[in-house]
């Protein structure tokens, strides 16, 4: 539901349609993951929604007097969405590019925002202390992606096209909305991108990097990627080309296909 709102609210689209909100769920189900302690799981869940919650307050910054608000907000959700889950670390990256992207120049609001990352950060660790001093935030560790090559294929493949499409796109749309695709994009890309990356280890360089965890993180990216793939009825009204329209059905289909595989073992 709140990426629907982020999908219309926050201009992805020129109208509302349940089309992104479909998207995530089809491939949210596709790396659902039901092992674990039910706790865990809340955690896991808690911290998407959290950072989803700043990427909302992000998309506002479009010709705002000043966004110095928005910043400090965005930035304390992010920190806790982080400490709550430490592979979401990447979304601190997503929120200093959406930065540069829409108002670089802005040092208040560059202080605004690291000072809003502080305070929920510290504010995130000492509620968790009072609550359980003994435990800290929990690690979560997910499945390679790479793990099932047909999953894989279908998920790079997917992505990278609708990529295409809604850059090939970008040039029809208004300022607004271009700034609201490239921002969601950033934003859901680098929480993915940040947890393929090991800190601490150990070991040579290339074991710093890792494959794309199969969690229902990598759900978001791929649903703001892939949500102009979906057919709607007034679009194959002005496209008649039938080739278009095919990879479009097959996309949809591609998703019943992977839902199915990861479901029956």
């Amino acid at each position: 539901m709140l990426c629907h709102h982020i999908y219309v609210k926050g201009h992805f689209v020129e109208r509302g349609d349940p089309a992104l909100g479909w998207c995530v769920i089809a491939w949210g189900l596709i790396f659902l993951e039901v092992t674990g302690p039910w706790m865990d799981q809340l955690l896991f869940w808690l911290s998407l929604l959290i950072a989803c919650a700043s990427l909302s307050l992000t998309l506002r910054m479009h010709r705002q007097p000043t966004t110095s608000a928005i910043q400090f907000r965005a930035g304390a959700l992010a920190a806790v969405a982080i400490y709550l889950n430490p592979e979401l670390w990447g979304i601190a990256v997503g929120l200093i590019l959406i930065q540069i992207n829409t108002r670089p120049a802005i040092f208040r609001e560059w202080m605004m925002l690291t000072i809003g990352a502080v305070w929920g950060g510290l504010g995130a660790f000492f509620v968790a202390a009072l609550l359980n001093p003994t435990s800290g935030p929990t690690a979560f560790v997910h499945p390679s992606v790479l793990g099932d090559v047909f999953l894989f294929g279908g998920t790079v493949a997917w992505g990278a096209f609708g990529f295409i499409v809604l850059m090939k796109e970008q040039s029809n749309k208004n300022l607004r909305m271009q700034n609201a695709r490239i921002n969601s994009v950033l934003f859901t890309g680098s929480l993915v991108a940040g947890s393929c990356i090991s800190w601490g280890l150990q070991t040579p360089l290339e074991a710093v990097f890792r494959a794309p965890p199969a969690s229902p993180a990598l759900a978001l990216p791929l649903a703001f990627l892939t949500v102009n793939l979906i057919p709607q009825w007034e679009h194959h009204k002005r496209n008649s080309n039938r080739l278009t329209n095919g990879l479009f059905w097959l996309f949809v289909g591609t998703l019943l296909v992977l839902f199915t595989h990861q479901i029956i073992p």
